[in-house]
Formats: structure tokens, C-alpha cells, sequence
């Protein structure tokens, strides 16, 4: 499957041209309505079908390009955006595939395809909330209002609303688990519904971060440890909320702990385990797209280390929906949120 993936991104700009340019040659009034612009987004979407299905083949099961199909689609539908047009965009990047791939990989490929569309055929009629959603912390009574509270822009009463939860008897843990992650995904899911801008997604996002360092300051720490652990966001992934949580419940329990961010290039995160001599390196992805990087970051930490490599915890958004997904990608474990990182690792 990654030779697989390596194929696919060879073939991404040239599979998305051809894509755009069937789908205006069928519809010729697109051009008139949208312009170039139009269609320099219509193609940048259809490239990014490709990275996540890139990201699909390394975790060895469709159902991350599905999930992605299906939020898509919602996406487009809040902003509507004809039904038809995802499903087209499939139709002629598998017409594509199937004229430059082998009959095996091009079988990978439709089987692929053939799977996102059933899955998008039940979700358009189906209430269950997406599987990647499934597995949440169960949020605190109080998890509704701070959303509103954070997508207003409402910073005094986001901080008077977290105070009175930590007055009440809530730890570091039980607010950053509890309250912030699940009302960071209500904030994610109005977006996605086009209830919200762009713009409100990332205030509400400061906030966020604002109050986790708020809390962490008060925060009870363990006595060290004396181990470490080293925190990061895989090269592309610029969402680094849920990595600094889990960072700081690790700090908080006794380790010694350093937390490099989003985006970090592989070669950085080596250097940094080489220097420093972690026992522990947790990685982070939002999206399935980022799959691919996921699995070659891991296969270097192998590669350099090996037997005296630290071990590797993997979370995020995107994994959430594929639970063992960690033992396919050669982790050590995985943990959708702070909390139950503390028990893996226990």
C-alpha cells in the first residue's frame, strides 16, 4: 500500500487536471459562473481527494477516505453546492486510474471509491454521528454553553464559565478532557454546518489556548518521574490543541516533558530524539490526509533507532475513527484524549 500512495502522489497533479477538465468540458457553464477561480478551487479540491486517499491506503483501511467523503459532502451541502459534483469529481479520477494503473493497484483504488460512496449514500440519511466523533470524552453538562460562549467571541465569560468548573472541584484533566476538546469539536462541527466563519473558528481557537495556559498555571503537579516524553504535531498538521493537552497532563504527572508544536519535519524530530532521549514520543494528526506522513515519521523513528527507539504513541482527530489503526501504522499505542493517554502509558 505505500508504493501504492508513492504512485498516487506522482500522479496527483495530472489526475486532478484531468478531473477539472472533464468535469468543465461536461458542464460548460461552470467557467461563466465561477471563473478561473472557480475552477483553480474545483481543482485544488480534487488534489486533495487524492492526499487522503494517499492516507487511506497507509492505515490500510478505506474507512478514513470515507469519513472524509462524508464531511465533504456535509461541507459542500451547507454552502450548496450541487450533491452531484463530489460524486462526479470520483467518477473521473477512477476514469483516470484506470488508464495509468496496473489492474491490481486500480482495483485498490476503485475498491476504495466504491466504499467512500456507499458510506455516502447511508450518512445522507443516517442521524449517527460520525465515527471519529464516536469516541469522546462524555462532555460536562456546561459543554454546550462554553461553545456559545467561545464562538461569540466571549472571552470574560469563556474564563468566568471554565473558573466556576475548577471551583466546582475540576481538575486540569477534567476541563481540558471534559469541556475544552468536546467543545472544540462543536465549534469544528458549526463550522462544517456553515453556521460559523472561518474567523470565529480561529477566535474561538485563541481562547482555547489562552485558558489552557491559565489552567495549567494553577494546575497540581506530580513529584518527577524521571522520565521524558516529546510531543509533536506530524509535518502538516497545523492543529495543536489536543498535542498540548495531552503534553501538559504528561508534565503534570511526573514527566519531564517537551512539546515542539504543529507541523514538524521529520528530520527535526529525529534530531530532537537523538539529542534529548525520550522515552516516550506522542504524534499527532487532524486529518486523514496526514495518514501517509503519519506512517513514513514512524518508519523513520524505527529506521534510526531501532531496538533503543522510544516508544510511540499516536492521537488525533483522524485516528479517532480507526481505533487499532495504531498497531497497522507499528505504534505503540494510542489514545484519543489526555486522559486515557495517562492509562496507556501507565
Amino acid at each position: 500500500m505505500a508504493i501504492l500512495s508513492e504512485i498516487l502522489h506522482e500522479h496527483c497533479d495530472a489526475a486532478a487536471d484531468y478531473a477539472t477538465a472533464r468535469i468543465y468540458v461536461t458542464h460548460p457553464d461552470l467557467q461563466h459562473r465561477f471563473g478561473d477561480k472557480g475552477k483553480r478551487s474545483c481543482r485544488a479540491d480534487i488534489a486533495l481527494h487524492i492526499s487522503f486517499l494517499t492516507g487511506a491506503l497507509s492505515s490500510g483501511n478505506s474507512k478514513p477516505f470515507s469519513e472524509y467523503i462524508c464531511w465533504l459532502d456535509s461541507v459542500l451541502a451547507a454552502r450548496n453546492v450541487p450533491s452531484n459534483s463530489l460524486g462526479e469529481s470520483l467518477h473521473w479520477l477512477a476514469n483516470y486510474f484506470e488508464h495509468k494503473l496496473c489492474p491490481i493497484d486500480h482495483a485498490t483504488v476503485l475498491a476504495i471509491f466504491n466504499d467512500a460512496s456507499s458510506a455516502l449514500s447511508t450518512a445522507r440519511v443516517s442521524t449517527q454521528i460520525p465515527a471519529f466523533m464516536q469516541c469522546l470524552p462524555i462532555p460536562h453538562q456546561a459543554t454546550s454553553s462554553l461553545t456559545d460562549k467561545l464562538v461569540a467571541g466571549n472571552v470574560r465569560e469563556t474564563h468566568e464559565l471554565l473558573h466556576q468548573a475548577y471551583l466546582d472541584g475540576a481538575e486540569y484533566l477534567d476541563i481540558t478532557t471534559h469541556l475544552l476538546q468536546p467543545s472544540m469539536y462543536q465549534v469544528g462541527h458549526l463550522w462544517q454546518q456553515n453556521r460559523i466563519s472561518v474567523a470565529q473558528e480561529h477566535l474561538a481557537t485563541a481562547i482555547v489556548q489562552n485558558e489552557l495556559t491559565q489552567a495549567f498555571s494553577i494546575a497540581d503537579f506530580s513529584p518527577p518521574n524521571g522520565k521524558r516524553a516529546l510531543f509533536a504535531c506530524v509535518e502538516g498538521n497545523l492543529h495543536s490543541i489536543g498535542i498540548c493537552m495531552v503534553a501538559d497532563s504528561f508534565e503534570l504527572a511526573g514527566w519531564e516533558v517537551q512539546q515542539l508544536g504543529a507541523n514538524l519535519p521529520i528530520t527535526a524530530l529525529l534530531a530532537q530524539i537523538s539529542a534529548w532521549h525520550p522515552e516516550l514520543v506522542g504524534l499527532s494528526i487532524s486529518q486523514a490526509q496526514h495518514l501517509e506522513t503519519l506512517r513514513r515519521t514512524i518508519a523513520a523513528i524505527h529506521g534510526e533507532f531501532g531496538e533503543h527507539r522510544p516508544q510511540i504513541m499516536i492521537g488525533g482527530l483522524s485516528t479517532n475513527a480507526l481505533s487499532e489503526m495504531w498497531r497497522t501504522l507499528k505504534a505503540d499505542s494510542w489514545s484519543p484524549s489526555a486522559d486515557l493517554a495517562q492509562i496507556e502509558t501507565s
